[in-house]
């Protein structure tokens, strides 16, 4: 268990590795927690010194928060802790576009087995050093009540989810790994005829683009016309957060999901998950149970 002086090095960020061997589990603490958080899973934090002083605002925020009305923080509250820091974006496939389609981050897995990992919180900071113009914007969509149209039962949409990542989950050829990132796998699962089964190892920046790397206005129309044939109008749903020298976005990647549209210099944020190693096969069913629920 951490304490508060806990401190970390610089050389913690930038691997693109998991930090579960060199981390502490998020402490108790006592700081107020915005009515924001609660209602909407995400809020932005002002006057961040440095990447340093965001991680230890976000395990002060994380070890603060009201379990009571929360029940993934009330199951996995007491277990989590710094899982990755990086200067985003890196990837070349993203640091090429311009779009990231919604999605949770590193996935959740659907399907009860051992060794999943599990991304609770998301923390996406530009650092107050920042003199250039930021143009791209992170997208957030809280999922409370999204596809309550589509009239399923939580165990409706659970049995369909059940059954697509057990045949289709995320994954290269030949392996499964039983997780979905991409939400709108989510909603194909519930589709009658799925489009994506198939679409098992793209990335985020990858969905809607070809190889001519298309502008982040046609794949954005391309995702918003696919919400839109399962009856959800993204504009009425959809956050943009441009964040400001300083800032810090926090979010729950249980209750929001999160993408970009425009592109962003190569690490100009840094970006934060915290989570659990491993979490039990009846931990992703309460998880699976949850999400399913939350959706209606």
């Amino acid at each position: 268990m951490a304490t508060k002086n806990a401190t970390y090095s610089a050389d913690l960020f930038n691997n693109q590795r998991l930090l579960f061997d060199t981390t502490y589990r998020v402490y108790d603490a006592a700081i107020q927690i915005p009515d924001q958080y609660y209602d909407h899973g995400w809020t932005v934090l002002d006057n961040i010194k440095d990447e340093f002083d965001a991680i230890r605002v976000q395990e002060d925020f994380i070890g603060s928060i009201d379990r009571t009305n929360l029940p993934m923080q009330k199951r996995f509250g007491n277990r989590i802790q710094l899982a990755k820091a990086d200067q985003i974006p890196v990837c070349d496939d993203v640091v090429a576009t311009s779009f990231q389609v919604l999605h949770f981050d590193m996935g959740h897995p659907f399907i009860e087995s051992k060794d999943q990992l599990f991304v609770s919180h998301v923390g996406i900071y530009l650092p107050a050093s920042t003199t250039h113009e930021v143009t791209a914007r992170t997208r957030l969509v809280e999922l409370h009540g999204m596809l309550g149209h589509l009239q399923l039962t939580p165990a409706e949409i659970e049995n369909k989810i059940r059954a697509y990542a057990r045949k289709y989950g995320d994954g290269w050829i030949g392996h499964n790994t039983y997780r979905l990132a991409c939400f709108i796998r989510f909603i194909d699962a519930l589709s009658a005829a799925p489009e994506f089964a198939d679409q098992i190892d793209k990335t985020v920046g990858q969905w809607f683009q070809n190889d001519m790397k298309i502008a982040e206005g046609d794949a954005y129309k391309y995702e918003a016309e696919f919400y839109a044939k399962h009856g959800i109008d993204l504009s009425e749903h959809e956050h943009d957060i441009a964040l400001e020298p300083g800032q810090l976005l926090l979010l729950d990647n249980t209750r929001v999901i999160h993408g970009r549209i425009g592109k962003r210099r190569t690490k100009e944020l840094f970006n934060f998950m915290f989570g659990i190693e491993t979490i039990t096969p009846a931990d992703i069913t309460e998880l699976r149970k949850y999400i399913c629920e939350l959706v209606v």
